[in-house]
């Protein structure tokens, strides 16, 4: 009766197989967790992006168009504006309130005044650059300028905000007002 038994090369050969499925599993897993880490960071962001827009969003609309220095752009990139806030936890802030935004040791921060108190929310952090623009209408079409002075009579149509790269365009709340297409 012959015996067979396994030979060095096949041995070798089975363990360098082995070896190489091996590794293709490890790999796909590393690639696999370092592929959800990235979603999960990007996600994030932009989650952190969608909560900054709905909230400026929010002012943005309910700007107040009482009389003169409702809504202007102050010294050192800082934007001024009363808005209605709503209803608040703290009555001090509820309703028609001044605000401004601003950028702070590079945070952008929503500054909100009621009755001689100050209430600060950072709205973005890492912030190095703010730009504004400010879109208006003079009856025929669109223009745009990238200051809006505190004794202009009306409000623009619309407000673009840039931080750093980040853009976003808020439409000033304006009952009844037309915009021109072209």
């Amino acid at each position: 009766m012959k015996r067979y038994a396994f030979s060095l090369l096949e041995l070798m050969i089975s363990l360098t197989l082995a070896t190489l499925v091996l590794g293709f599993v490890f790999s796909s897993l590393y690639q696999n967790a370092h592929l959800k880490t990235k979603l999960e960071k990007g996600s994030q962001v932009a989650l952190e992006r969608a909560e900054i827009k709905q909230r400026l969003s929010h002012i943005f609309g309910s700007i107040s168009k009482e009389g003169k220095g409702a809504f202007y752009k102050g010294k050192n990139q800082s934007l001024h504006f009363r808005f209605d806030n709503g209803i608040d936890p703290d009555r001090k802030f509820c309703k028609i309130v001044p605000g401004s935004l601003e950028l702070k040791g590079g945070n952008f921060i929503l500054k909100i005044l009621g009755d001689q108190t100050e209430r600060e929310s950072i709205l973005c952090s890492n912030v190095s650059a703010v730009e504004y623009e400010f879109l208006y209408s003079d009856g025929e079409k669109m223009l745009s300028k990238d200051t809006w002075e505190k004794k202009a009579e009306t409000l623009p149509l619309f407000f673009k905000l840039t931080l750093n790269d980040l853009t976003f365009v808020f439409w000033i709340n304006h009952a009844g007002a037309e915009v021109p297409l072209t």
